[in-house]
């Protein structure tokens, strides 16, 4: 398997690199407290290739691009990250997939991937102003904990599945 970038150290800072091609993920970041800004992951190819798949805490992702990967543009297994201002287009499951608590998922952009737009899991995360268009689910919150500061979303043709449907305008 060959990952384009591994960030397995703390408190580094990634800026405008491009990770294309890869058999497995654009960026795996088993790190804490780690910045990247500007980066792109294209075209992993593996049918598990995210193009950012996060397993550290404290992390933050912002303006970053993930597309044409085999499978999500952002995986977040963990928490207290914050992902901001980042775009997940063409990929081939998902575009954000974040799973865990107090993450803040905001001002995202997922267009024509190929399962869920935004689809969030845990307790705490704040999931404001994000947008999702395109083919499949726009957003799935499984709201049945408490996440809070979920408003003010935007979707196309109102396709979405909830548990609570306070999260979308």
């Amino acid at each position: 398997m060959r990952f384009g970038f591994t960030i397995d150290g703390n408190r580094n800072k990634l800026t405008g690199n491009m990770a294309t091609d890869n058999t497995n993920d654009g960026f795996l970041v088993v790190g804490s407290n780690n910045t990247l800004t500007k980066n792109a992951a294209r075209g992993g190819t593996d049918g598990f290739a995210d193009g950012f798949s996060i397993f550290g805490a404290n992390n933050t992702l912002l303006k970053n691009t993930a597309s044409d990967n085999a499978d999500d543009g952002f995986d977040v297994h963990t928490d207290d990250n914050t992902l901001r201002t980042n775009v997940a287009t063409d990929n081939g499951d998902g575009g954000f997939a974040i799973e865990g608590t107090r993450n803040r998922v905001q001002q995202n952009q997922a267009q024509d991937n190929g399962g869920v737009g935004i689809q969030v899991f845990g307790v705490s995360n704040q999931i404001p102003s994000n947008t999702a268009l395109g083919r499949a689910t726009p957003f799935f919150f499984d709201l049945e904990y408490s996440n809070v500061n979920c408003g003010h979303n935007l979707c196309e043709d109102d396709k979405f599945n909830n548990r609570h449907l306070r999260c979308i305008d």
